[in-house]
């Protein structure tokens, strides 16, 4: 059975085969900040250091779910979803962004995240024994009636894994990984590559996101 990572905006809760309780591990704000890799190094050393030593946690492969706070949404629709997809990434301020279809009835939702995020989780997570498989947005799941708006209990994290192959067709691309992978000097690297984008201007494009990804949860809990 694989293991389940939930990843909120300042924490990854570890649901481990065999422990009632999941591991919960708080990342520092000089790690992971307003859903920004600022230190992968020190996100990395967070992750080891917290599950370091502990009993009953077979090595795995593991699932890995984005919290709603972590990921950006809009609306799209078959006939524009090509051409949404490209502005919806450029519009996202972020240097590694990444998207996905969820299809609702007779809509279309786009979902994105800045994959630094659950790249820099996969490393660390392989780096101790459990390789990242699968990265989903927790709309998804919701949307194939795999979870529900409650915390992660036994029954939906066995639903969950048992989907797993199935879910695939809606995942993130999750680049190879290696134990060492770990980037270097982040900051300096996205200046180099991407212009900065002013504050006011990412306030206001991750508040839009951020309330498209409500009304797609509401509409999903209807």
């Amino acid at each position: 059975m694989s293991v389940l990572l939930y990843h909120e905006r300042q924490s990854i809760s570890c649901f481990f085969p065999g422990r009632e309780q999941p591991v919960v591990i708080s990342l520092p704000k000089e790690a992971l900040s307003d859903i920004d890799i600022k230190d992968a190094e020190l996100y990395v050393k967070t992750v080891n250091n917290a599950l370091s030593g502990k009993e009953g946690m077979q090595k795995s492969p593991a699932l890995l779910v984005l919290s709603d706070d972590v990921c950006f949404a809009s609306v799209s629709s078959e006939e524009t979803l090509e051409e949404d997809q490209k502005k919806f990434t450029v519009s996202t301020p972020f240097l590694n962004v990444q998207t996905i279809p969820v299809r609702l009835e007779d809509k279309v939702f786009l979902i994105a995240t800045n994959a630094d995020i659950f790249e820099t989780a996969s490393r660390a997570f392989t780096s101790i024994g459990f390789p990242v498989v699968l990265v989903v947005p927790r709309t998804v799941l919701l949307a194939q009636k795999l979870c529900t708006k409650e915390p992660f209990d036994a029954a939906a994290i066995k639903k969950i894994t048992d989907a797993k192959q199935q879910l695939k067709a809606y995942g993130f691309r999750i680049p190879e990984t290696h134990a060492d992978d770990v980037p270097k000097n982040t900051d300096a690297k996205k200046q180099a590559k991407k212009p900065a984008v002013s504050f006011g201007l990412r306030i206001f494009i991750v508040i839009a996101a951020l309330y498209a990804v409500g009304m797609v949860i509401y509409m999903l809990l209807q």
